[in-house]
């Protein structure tokens, strides 16, 4: 695999390529798009980073990849919870110990969700 690698692009690709190939099918496009996009900035840094001596070697941990997803997953949520307040089927208020609570509004009630 190494031979077939002269940037970070090139390293990103190859992941990128890999888990392309093998989706769950129960995943949504876009999280499999956002985890794309994360993975392929890891993976140029990584290796950017092993060119300049700051690592040992340019592979993504198993460790690394996973918060990538969880990143993703984050992301992907948000949107969808974005997506909800601005079509009026949520509200967000922040409760008494500062986090965010969402509920449904009376046109969100109306759905199904």
């Amino acid at each position: 695999m190494e031979d077939n690698i002269n940037s970070g692009h090139d390293y990103a690709k190859i992941l990128i390529d890999t888990l392309r190939e093998t989706p769950d099918p129960l995943m949504p496009s876009e999280l499999l798009d956002y985890w794309c996009e994360n993975v392929y900035d890891l993976a140029v840094k990584s290796y950017n980073d092993y060119i300049v001596g700051k690592k040992d070697y340019f592979q993504l941990t198993m460790e690394e990849i996973e918060k990538a997803y969880e990143d993703a997953g984050l992301k992907y949520t948000q949107d969808i919870l974005n997506g909800m307040l601005d079509k009026d089927l949520i509200k967000a208020l922040i409760d008494e110990t500062g986090e965010i609570v969402y509920s449904l509004t009376e046109k969100g009630k109306k759905y199904r969700l």
